[in-house]
């Protein structure tokens, strides 16, 4: 079997940013006050490490410093009080941005620590001058698991870091992939361990070849606890010209079946021609051999993807979050799947989470139905909900997280907060089982840099639970100068 492994470095950046966060050992302070039932938020990033750094300089290009986005969160299965969340620094114009910072804790969230993921971006020693879509992992052994999309001018890439101690430290990447530009665009990668084996663990992502016109989600497998991955392989190739894969995610079910959730539209990902207005349907495949062979595609649900637009604004200034990403999670008692998503057609706001489930594994699935709890509005106004995600507690408890702009007034800019719906009664697909919290209170998401034509903070964010609670880190709103911030809130048992 082929293997791929890479060790990069540029030993003058990566020492410029470890001492920008030599002793980052924080007492996150109380950020706000947020719903009943849960602790106050706490703030986890910091000023940009990579205030000094020039290695990444791009002429025509500018970043927004201090600009964090997208951020994804793990809990350590086996010891809860770990946890990490790993969130993209300084926003590039023209998207990626200048590294990855990982803020780990082992004390259940009291103190914090950030470290920038090595290896990874210009001004982190990567060979590849920019960082996208972190995404992070603890498997049964308490190994964290961190994947991210490395572009450059030349190549793009996707690599995966390792760390033995729950983020304070990380190996070399190892790369499993590095494709040349402008041909190839790798993006949103993930990666999922196997709770029930530690060396096994599988990562998936979307690549477009832009010359012969297709996107095939593509999946790597280690066998050896992520010193060494397969070659990456395609698991899936949508079958309508132009149509296109993302937000691949991998789930493992208590038989140890595989469900990979994706969404397959027109998404142009990496640039080229546009294919035109395509079927956008949620989907799954599913394995029964620890990936070595897939089902065909079964589609969740037909869906009409939104794109959120900020309230009060001149007429169609979008919230750069579309629900592109869908997200999945399992009942690890039951097997039950759960799977949200961004959804233009269940409101009449134009913008609300989209829920189904299955109890076959996959092989079918319930009615989509509106899982958000947020009071409905005309299109494009206070009613709009967005980014969601989904998670299941340990006794069974459903959680879906979602903003939305309910708390926007009449005054300049575009406050949003962050809900969490939950269900404990069983039937979790059906209506009238759901009870919701305030996660984060609200905050200016017009403040974000803008890309591609508005405010951005992500593609997702971060939702996990331990034990019976659950545990949300977001991007929240900031101020000039301070454009977005990262805050973390404790778990408490879910009501």
């Amino acid at each position: 079997m082929s293997r791929t492994r890479s060790r990069t470095g540029r030993a003058g950046a990566a020492a410029t940013v470890a001492a920008a966060l030599a002793g980052a050992l924080v007492a996150a302070p109380p950020a706000a006050a947020a719903g009943p039932g849960w602790s106050p938020e706490r703030r986890l990033d910091g000023p940009s490490p990579f205030a000094d750094c020039t290695a990444d300089a791009s002429p025509g290009d500018t970043f927004t410093l201090h600009a964090e986005s997208e951020s994804h969160l793990a809990v350590d299965p086996r010891r809860p009080w770990r946890r990490a969340v790993a969130y993209r620094q300084d926003l590039w114009a023209s998207g990626s941005s200048r590294g990855i910072v990982v803020a780990s804790t082992a004390d259940g969230g009291r103190t914090w620590r950030r470290t920038v993921l090595p290896g990874v971006g210009a001004c982190a020693g990567g060979a590849n001058g920019r960082a996208t879509n972190p995404w992070v992992a603890f498997g049964p052994s308490g190994v964290l698991y961190a994947t991210v999309s490395a572009t450059g001018q030349d190549a793009t890439g996707v690599v995966v870091s390792r760390s033995w101690n729950g983020g304070r430290t990380w190996s070399d990447p190892v790369t499993l992939t590095n494709d040349p530009r402008p041909r190839y665009f790798n993006d949103k990668s993930t990666v999922t361990v196997d709770p029930r084996d530690p060396r096994r663990v599988y990562a998936v992502w979307n690549r477009r070849d832009v010359d012969g016109g297709t996107h095939d989600l593509l999946l790597a497998v280690s066998d050896d606890g992520g010193r060494t991955f397969a070659e990456p392989r395609s698991i899936h190739r949508p079958q309508t010209p132009g149509a296109g894969t993302f937000g691949g995610q991998v789930v493992v079910l208590p038989d140890g079946r595989l469900v990979t959730v994706f969404l397959e539209n027109e998404h142009p990902v990496g640039g080229g021609p546009h294919p035109g207005d395509l079927p956008e349907r949620v989907r799954v495949l599913r394995s029964a051999d620890r990936g070595a062979t897939w089902s065909a595609p079964v589609t969740v649900a037909d869906v009409e993807m939104n794109t959120p637009i900020l309230p009060d604004h001149p007429p169609y200034v979008p919230m750069m979050a579309p629900g592109s990403v869908p997200d999945i999670a399992v009942d690890g008692r039951t097997g039950e799947v759960y799977v949200v998503w961004g959804e233009a057609g269940l409101s009449r706001s134009l913008s609300a989470v989209g829920l189904s489930a299955s109890e076959d594994g996959g092989a079918t699935w319930t009615p989509r139905r509106k899982a958000n709890l947020t009071p409905d509005s005309d299109e494009y106004g206070s009613g709009q909900a967005f980014l969601p995600q989904v998670d299941v507690a340990a006794d069974g408890t459903v959680g879906v997280s979602y903003y939305d702009f309910r708390g926007n007034t009449p005054e300049a800019g575009a406050p949003a907060a962050v809900w969490l719906a939950t269900c404990r009664a069983g039937d979790c697909a059906a209506a009238g089982k759901w009870t919701e919290r305030r996660l984060a209170a609200p905050a200016d998401l017009a403040a974000a840099p803008y890309w591609f034509g508005g405010p951005y903070i992500g593609t997702y964010t971060g939702l996990a639970h331990a034990g019976r609670g659950f545990v949300a880190a977001l991007v929240t709103g900031g101020a000039p100068g301070d454009p977005t911030r990262v805050v973390v809130t404790r778990p408490h048992r879910a009501r």
